[in-house]
């Protein structure tokens, strides 16, 4: 999967709406497999959120975030979970490890039910997308070299895989359903981890 943290000297940008530099990075297995930074050219909250969601990021890492913004990055697909501190690889440790709600990631101030409420109310979310990761995670480990980079094959997506091999992941592809198996078209911007399989309703992930 592919999360974003806004970042600033080092650490978690303060406040997303005025962060100017964005660290992707890919996970695979748990795992920090590849980080990309990039500037953030938008700064009106629609702009940035199609800015973001073109690098098919599916959550985003921050500080603060107005209520706008948070929106329009929803809006995207992107899960965002807000209102937290601290230096970017303790962040991101955080999160791979299922820690986000540990207090010393939060802004000081910070409580279940006042500042974070927004982003911690669904809390089977944060449940949701690691679920997501350790399914594509298993995927990748039955490939030839256990990476997703293994060699093409006889089928239309065979060998592909996010991280490189001959079809990397892009705008493309399909999204499968953890449950059943079904396969559905993936949609630019629209993450499959927010998705619902349209025959069982279980989560999609993406192939």
């Amino acid at each position: 999967m592919r999360l974003a943290i806004p970042y600033w000297q080092g650490r978690v940008s303060p406040v997303f709406d005025e962060a100017r530099w964005l660290l992707r990075v890919d996970v695979i297995q748990r795992r920090i497999a590849a980080r990309t930074r990039q500037r953030l050219l938008s700064s009106d909250p629609w702009g940035r959120a199609r800015e973001i969601a073109q690098y098919d990021v599916e959550c985003l890492v921050c500080g603060a975030i107005s209520r706008i913004f948070e929106v329009a990055l929803c809006s995207a697909g992107i899960s965002v979970f807000s209102q937290l501190c601290g230096s970017m690889d303790e962040v991101l440790h955080a999160f791979v490890e299922g820690r986000l709600k540990d207090p010393a990631c939060h802004v000081p101030g910070w409580h279940q039910e006042g500042i974070g409420q927004n982003c911690w109310a669904p809390a089977a979310n944060s449940r949701q997308i690691l679920t997501a990761m350790d399914t594509t995670s298993e995927r990748r480990s039955k490939m030839p070299r256990g990476d997703g980079t293994g060699p093409a094959g006889g089928g239309r997506r065979s060998g592909g895989g996010r991280m490189g091999g001959p079809m990397a992941a892009g705008p493309g592809g399909v999204c499968v359903c953890t449950s059943c198996g079904a396969e559905v078209p993936h949609v630019a911007g629209q993450p499959c981890n927010t998705r619902s399989c349209p025959k069982c309703g279980a989560q999609l992930s993406r192939k």
